[in-house]
């Protein structure tokens, strides 16, 4: 995604490597502090192994790859794609209103699908 925002509009520079896309956390008996499984980033505790696995391969402690375009006023960061349009779609820091979102979403989506730059207008 980052080769095709090259202006830095919508996405925030990446550490070569880090976060890859498939890449999955494996929990291990490690990780079960004697009366709970714990994630060895934010401290939480699960019941099961299962809900600890699903907790630490979720977006939760992911690398923030969006930011709001919105930089003058807006300094929100996002892990998902998905969680920046809803930021923009609330109009919680008024850059846009819906409706303009809705064709960002549509220039996005065709710019990933047709691998070319992302624009704003």
């Amino acid at each position: 995604m980052e080769q095709l925002d090259t202006d830095g509009i919508i996405v925030n520079k990446q550490f070569e490597g880090f976060g890859e896309p498939n890449s999955k956390c494996i929990v291990t008996p490690a990780s079960y502090n004697g009366y709970a499984w714990e994630c060895y980033v934010c401290r939480r505790e699960f019941n099961t192994p299962g809900a600890l696995s699903q907790h630490v391969n979720s977006p939760v402690h992911a690398q923030k790859a969006y930011h709001c375009p919105n930089r003058a006023l807006c300094t929100k960061q996002f892990a998902t794609l998905a969680s920046l349009f809803n930021h923009l779609e609330s109009e919680t820091c008024n850059y846009m209103r819906f409706e303009e979102v809705q064709e960002v979403r549509q220039r996005v989506k065709d710019a990933i699908f047709n691998n070319k730059p992302i624009t704003m207008c």
